[in-house]
């Protein structure tokens, strides 16, 4: 099933289309100076690049203090600490989810002597 972009991702491709459009123009217009265009090119794309990064830390912490109403746990999440008392949910959006887990349970037959 297909996944379904959010708004940002379509603002996104959208400013990078315009971003992208614009070094064109610039560059054809520098083209005749003999200004490298392929280092404009490069320079906004890390520029957009970012610009991305930055946008999804931001959709983050907003997501995270949205589900749990506390900056000091959000910012704790984002330094990827965890602490005792945390609940499952607040430790897998600090470390991730677990690659594995065990759920073999051991038997404990206690001996009583008489």
């Amino acid at each position: 099933m297909a996944r379904r972009g959010s708004k940002l991702e379509g603002a996104f491709l959208g400013i990078v289309i315009v971003i992208a459009g614009i070094a064109w123009i610039v560059g054809k217009v520098l083209d005749s100076v003999r200004v490298a265009t392929p280092i404009i090119i490069f320079v906004v794309i890390i520029a957009g690049v970012v610009w991305y990064k930055h946008a999804q830390r931001q959709k983050r912490i907003q997501y995270l203090l949205d589900k749990y109403g506390d900056e000091q746990i959000v910012n704790q999440i984002l330094r990827r600490h965890f602490w005792q008392g945390q609940t499952a949910e607040q430790l897998r959006d600090s470390v991730g989810n677990p690659i594995t887990v065990d759920t073999a349970r051991l038997r404990w037959v206690a001996e009583v002597s008489a």
